[in-house]
């Protein structure tokens, strides 16, 4: 696993079209923001200083170098930099005098190519394709490159009610319990990433600031059926799922299901909403919202140092607060800062088991 120094200097390397920024922009930059979060478009935010106190007048060269659209990349870490961002600029907004000090500011706001998924509405009909294929024709359609994995069902027909890309392929991924993200000009569509192992270890006191867990009872979870009707051959269809169907329990021993059922009641949640074509549909969606239900058990805030591993969508280990709360973690959201503060990371976790 990753060592994380104790001490560091905060680094960071901008890219804009493939270009690195010289020497002057970089003295310019006063903070770097990257947040992540899963099923959300990873957002960059670079603040530039664009007053030049020389020759008395705004840089006006910053405007047309990151312009709408310009490819970005950013690097940051400590004593080192590791590649954390890849996307385009989405926004420019600046602000003269409107600081303390009377500091004139470019804020540069970027979206890695996800985003383009968010681009207009759509009222169309997939017939007789699996949900990957339909996420790989997706990607196509916004020059990106699908890298999916296969759904293995060919649905008759499926449609997409007027909403964005986005929108309609996280509705399929839900179905599933499939993740959709970008990586560089790639979209992935596949299994959500709770069983893998964990990618760093943080201990508290020693280099996680701060953890804030919350324990949540789970009302509906301890068991979800699925039923629907099969039309053809006029028969209830039933697909079910319960206590050893978690995808992962994170290496504990208890979903949040099983404690709150033997604290209070065990509960059943039954689909009647979702069309499915036969038993192993309904069964597969029906694992589907059983392993979403967990999710909620076990949830917390945390803060670091600057540690440019930490991103939405992987697995980490915490320890040293306490054994209810100490064991694999999945990373729903970070924000990494670099500023005059220094380098720290923002996260939020959850886990579905103790």
């Amino acid at each position: 696993m990753p060592t994380i120094p104790e001490v560091g200097i905060p680094h960071v390397e901008v890219t804009t079209g493939n270009s690195p920024l010289d020497s002057g922009v970089r003295g310019d930059i006063v903070s770097v923001e990257l947040n992540y979060e899963v099923d959300v478009p990873a957002m960059a935010t670079i603040t530039l200083n664009v007053w030049d106190p020389v020759a008395r007048a705004v840089k006006d060269a910053y405007f047309d170098q990151f312009q709408l659209g310009t490819a970005l990349e950013v690097a940051i870490g400590l004593n080192q930099t590791t590649p954390m961002f890849t996307g385009e600029v989405t926004a420019l907004e600046p602000s003269f005098g409107g600081h303390e000090g009377g500091g004139d500011t470019l804020r540069i706001q970027a979206y890695d190519r996800l985003h383009r998924l968010r681009f207009g509405t759509k009222q169309r009909t997939f017939q007789k394709q699996k949900d990957s294929e339909i996420a790989s024709q997706i990607a196509d359609g916004v020059g990106l490159t699908g890298d999916v994995e296969d759904t293995g069902v060919k649905h008759p027909h499926v449609t997409q009610e007027n909403v964005n890309d986005l929108t309609f392929l996280l509705s399929r991924a839900k179905q599933i319990n499939y993740e959709v993200r970008v990586e560089d000009k790639t979209l992935l569509f596949r299994k959500t990433r709770e069983a893998e192992g964990p990618a760093i270890t943080l201990e508290y006191r020693k280099d996680l600031i701060r953890f804030s867990p919350r324990q949540r009872t789970v009302p509906e979870g301890g068991k979800v059926a699925v039923r629907g009707w099969d039309v053809k051959n006029k028969k209830v269809i039933v697909g079910t799922a319960g206590s050893g169907d978690e995808s992962s329990k994170m290496g504990g021993s208890q979903t949040g299901a099983e404690v709150s059922s033997k604290a209070f009641v065990s509960s059943t949640r039954t689909i009647t909403d979702q069309p499915v074509l036969d038993t192993d549909e309904a069964q597969k969606i029906a694992k589907a919202w059983f392993n979403r239900q967990q999710q909620d058990f076990i949830e917390a805030d945390a803060e670091s140092p600057g540690i440019p591993e930490l991103s939405a969508g992987k697995t980490i280990e915490i320890k040293g607060v306490g054994k209810p709360f100490s064991g694999v973690y999945y990373v729903v959201s970070a924000t990494h800062t670099i500023g005059p503060e220094g380098y720290r990371t923002k996260f939020r976790v959850r886990r579905i088991a103790v």
